[in-house]
């Protein structure tokens, strides 16, 4: 959830689209922050954007609530309300990355009502986080590979482990071949 994508969905539904290019709202209409009067990032924003990003990258032909293609969207995003509030209750480092990741947005996207810096230092901010971001990320990929490789460990320890527990039946064995322990 802690992907730039994240804000650049947030960007387009608060400021509108032209506001991901340009990095200021659109003149012409109002962004529909002003007009909801967003003035916050909230887990339920954090969660849609999620939810929408994975439906830009699967390649379900509609976003519905069955999913026409087996996604049901709607228990992901309920997945993704959880996973954020679990981050928030769990541990203190988590509930910091997640607050300092609502605030970053809540800058960016409402600037009036939260400290907005001078755009050299927001950039400075920005880059610095992306950076923060990238790592972490990296991080999660070098976890997620490591707990894959224990699981395939794992799984290879049971098969292998079966095996020998349990001669195939039938066998030419000590007992004989009709397995009644009789010659």
């Amino acid at each position: 959830m802690r992907h730039p994508c994240i804000h650049r969905i947030l960007r387009i539904v608060m400021l509108g689209k032209s506001a991901v290019t340009s990095g200021r709202a659109t003149k012409a209409r109002s962004p529909y922050a002003k007009i909801l009067d967003v003035r916050s990032v909230t887990l339920p924003m954090l969660a849609f954007a999620a939810t929408i990003a994975y439906f830009v990258l699967s390649s379900q032909p509609e976003l519905s609530s069955e999913g026409s293609g087996g996604f049901e969207f709607n228990n992901f995003y309920d997945e993704q309300i959880r996973r954020l509030k679990r981050a928030q209750n769990t541990s203190v480092a988590s509930n910091r990355r997640l607050q300092a990741f609502i605030e970053h947005l809540n800058k960016d996207l409402f600037p009036a009502h939260h400290d907005a810096k001078p755009q050299s230092e927001r950039s400075k901010q920005e880059d610095a986080f992306n950076a923060a971001l990238e790592e972490e990320a990296e991080q999660e990929k070098a976890e997620q590979e490591a707990q894959d490789a224990q699981e395939r460990q794992r799984r290879a320890n049971e098969m292998f482990g079966q095996e020998n527990e349990h001669p195939s039946q039938g066998g030419d064995g000590p007992s004989g071949g009709d397995g009644s322990g009789q010659p």
